[in-house]
């Protein structure tokens, strides 16, 4: 059992009681593999023999749950086959801040896999951090806050900045991509020089569906400018204007978060945060709604793919 000295948090290592692959050992141990899941909401597979990578998908089709594809991305990464996706193609130098994926969006998946099939020589840990930890360590002052107004997410794709409009919706047709967002509750706007501006509110702070816990669930501190480097933050504002960032995010009511506000938020994380060393083939199961992740720096080639399940959404 690995456990970590700055949280409560404990993650169940399990592995093979033979020479088995993942999938035969999974299928033989489903029950307990859902039981453990339930309680921990987090597990590792480490010891497997054969293709992880291969094999993800199927092993992950084992608790019965559907395999969505990665819609409507925030950040760059590579569609590889039968729902499995790279990890965000990021710099290596650059860290990745803790988040629950797709909390901006209106529905999310509520399970999701890694799977290691590279580890980096140094570095490149997924940490986690547990939505609820989270959220207590935030005070009331901007628990309530964030409560009362949500979180706006203001995104500028393309065609210079970040992400195109026609890689996120798959689609050169604009009529379609309309009709997405107006069935996702997404304004928008075309520009000029043929990009498009999103925006969306979404609430900050929800319930776990099992637990009934309140987590913290949103990403205010990813898509926030005070979240970039300083010196980066001053660029994009300089050439492109603050109305014009790749990505930003207010109150739900569009009045500024103050940046006293997402350092909190940050340090929360960092406080939260708890992190463990990939091996070659080990799987990681997280429950997206309890625990946030993120990526670390690293040195050397480094290759962890992605499946997700189980949409869900509170409408």
């Amino acid at each position: 059992m690995l456990s970590f000295s700055n949280t409560t948090v404990e993650i169940p290592v399990l592995g093979p009681d033979n020479d088995q692959s993942l999938l035969e050992w999974g299928r033989t141990n489903l029950v307990a593999i859902e039981e453990l899941f339930s309680k921990y909401k987090v597990l590792l597979f480490r010891g497997f023999k054969a293709d992880i990578g291969k094999d993800l998908n199927l092993f992950a089709n084992l608790s019965g749950k559907v395999l969505i594809e990665y819609v409507e991305p925030s950040t760059p990464r590579t569609r590889l086959l039968n729902k499995i996706y790279t990890s965000t193609e990021y710099p290596k130098e650059q860290f990745i801040p803790l988040h629950n994926e797709q909390s901006y969006a209106s529905s999310w998946a509520r399970r999701i896999w890694f799977s290691c099939i590279q580890p980096a020589s140094t570095g490149g840990e997924t940490p986690l951090a547990d939505s609820h930890e989270v959220f207590t360590r935030l005070g009331v002052s901007i628990q309530s806050k964030f409560k009362a107004k949500g979180v706006m997410y203001i995104r500028n794709f393309g065609p210079y900045l970040d992400l195109k409009w026609e890689d996120v919706y798959e689609t050169h047709d604009k009529a379609k991509v309309e009709s997405i967002l107006a069935n996702n509750g997404v304004q928008f706007e075309w520009k000029p020089n043929g990009g498009l501006m999103t925006k969306q509110i979404r609430p900050a702070i929800t319930t776990h569906p099992d637990t009934k816990k309140t987590l913290w669930f949103n990403q205010a501190h990813l898509f926030n400018i005070e979240t970039i480097e300083p010196e980066i933050a001053a660029y994009l504002i300089k050439e492109y204007g603050v109305d014009n960032l790749p990505r930003n995010s207010f109150y739900g009511d569009g009045s500024e978060i103050e940046p006293e506000v997402i350092r909190t938020i940050n340090e929360c994380y960092k406080k939260c945060k708890m992190s463990f060393a990939w091996q070659s083939n080990d799987v990681l199961m997280v429950d997206n709604m309890q625990f946030a992740h993120g990526r670390n720096p690293f040195l050397g080639s480094r290759k962890v793919v992605v499946c997700m399940a189980d949409e869900f959404s509170m409408t």
